[in-house]
């Protein structure tokens, strides 16, 4: 699955994946970014399983979330 974000300004940044109980899956990115359009992919772990997830962008204190549905 690919996550697109887009960083305003140069920025702490940090893009997981988290579960329907809030705990953390996957770290997909967690660096400082400069200004930009930015892609990222996930590839689900074999322990995970087939649910609802949350892709969480994290960027300058302000979080964006989107829902992911794995399905097997």
């Amino acid at each position: 699955m690919s996550i697109e974000y887009t960083v305003g300004r140069t920025s702490p940044v940090s893009v997981m994946i988290v579960d329907i109980q809030g705990r953390t899956r996957s770290v997909l990115v967690s660096e400082t970014q400069g200004p930009g359009r930015y892609r990222t992919v996930w590839t689900p772990a074999a322990d995970v399983t087939a649910g609802v997830y949350f892709a969480r962008y994290q960027v300058r204190g302000q979080s964006f979330t989107r829902r992911v549905v794995i399905t097997q």
